[in-house]
């Protein structure tokens, strides 16, 4: 479970590093749930709700980058 470990550290990382990068959802206006997924297993690593007028900047990926 090591080698899987070390792969999925540094992953959960910047996986919460790019979802803290976006606004939080101010609990009322419309709203879009932002979801990182493992590539590799398909497991969620960690969402984040943000307004939807930040969503304008979204595009989805298939690979982590």
């Amino acid at each position: 479970m090591t080698g899987e470990r070390e792969r999925l550290e540094p992953l959960q990382a910047k996986a919460d590093e790019v979802l803290a990068s976006w606004p939080g959802w101010d609990g009322e206006s419309p709203y879009l749930e932002l979801v990182a997924i493992d590539p590799v297993t398909r497991t969620r690593l960690g969402h984040r709700f943000v307004p939807v007028a930040a969503g304008r900047h979204l595009h989805a990926v298939r690979e982590a980058s």
